[in-house]
């Protein structure tokens, strides 16, 4: 109780930071803000694909921008710990485990193509394996892309539960750590299914042929990404940045990259609203059978 006491005022006190007026000192505007990207991708794809989006943070703060790839979550707590990343874009349950060992509180949620600051996850398998629900995967094996995803994994295993099945036991468990080889081994028959965010499935239909496959079921719902902060980033900083995240689609050259960042799902980002990524995360952290 003392813990989400606790958890509640820093959440309380990050709000009224946002309203009350800062000022960023000389020598805290020359040092580089730290921006982390935790993701499946390999780092010179994640340098890419975010690189416009760390020049418009940068021109907008008047501060150089330093971006920094942290593989995992371990990787990114460690970094948290020695001060060595400011601010980070990750997954729900990712978030939700940093905010939980107190080394995290929210920026802004990602609002995803489809208008939602919630998602859900499709299993997909061979259409001439004859797999037409989950219960037929008891023996077989899954193709996830990580155990800290949380359309990746999550809200999958979440689903097994609910329909029944054993996850890890009666589904036998495979991490790929890429989107496209938990595709590719669905397709070679190396694993009977596999699954990942919906609208990423979408999107990735568009550059990989998947009309071999079908969608066999489709999870609850789960908290998109979301931005977030480390503990002691100062006030002002943490003010700013916030303010150009939610105004970001309101100018010509933030929509335009925002344009260019669909393909990671991303529209806009909006107000981190703790009734969402909290709740519904310890949800089906239960039904996973995860602590």
């Amino acid at each position: 109780m003392s813990t989400r006491w606790n958890r509640l005022n820093l959440w309380v006190l990050a709000m009224a930071i946002m309203g009350a007026p800062f000022s960023i000192n000389a020598a805290e505007e020359q040092k580089p803000l730290v921006f982390g990207i935790v993701s499946s991708a390999e780092p010179v794809r994640v340098y890419a694909e975010w690189q416009a989006f760390a020049d418009y943070l940068s021109s907008k703060i008047q501060r150089p921008v330093k971006m920094v790839v942290p593989r995992g979550l371990d990787k990114l707590a460690e970094a948290i710990d020695k001060g060595e990343v400011d601010v980070f874009y990750v997954n729900s349950l990712i978030y939700f485990r940093l905010m939980e060992k107190g080394k995290a509180i929210p920026v802004a949620q990602l609002q995803n193509v489809n208008g939602r600051v919630l998602n859900t996850s499709v299993v997909f398998a061979r259409t001439d394996s004859k797999i037409q629900n989950l219960k037929q995967l008891k023996g077989e094996k899954m193709a996830y892309i990580s155990p800290l995803g949380s359309g990746g994994y999550l809200a999958p295993r979440a689903l097994l539960y609910k329909e029944g099945i054993q996850a890890g036991e009666e589904v036998k468990e495979e991490f790929t750590q890429n989107i496209s080889s938990s595709v590719h081994k669905v397709l070679l028959g190396d694993a009977k299914a596999g699954t990942m965010c919906g609208l990423t499935y979408k999107l990735i239909s568009n550059k990989i042929d998947t009309h071999e496959l079908s969608i066999i079921a489709t999870t609850d719902e789960y908290p998109e990404d979301l931005v977030g902060a480390r503990p002691d980033v100062s006030p002002a900083t943490l003010k700013l940045v916030t303010q150009v995240l939610l105004e970001m689609n309101q100018s010509d050259n933030g929509r335009k990259i925002l344009a260019e960042m669909q393909a990671l799902r991303i529209e806009k980002f909006v107000p981190y609203d703790p009734t969402v990524t909290e709740p519904v995360t310890r949800k089906l952290l239960r039904q996973a059978h995860l602590k």
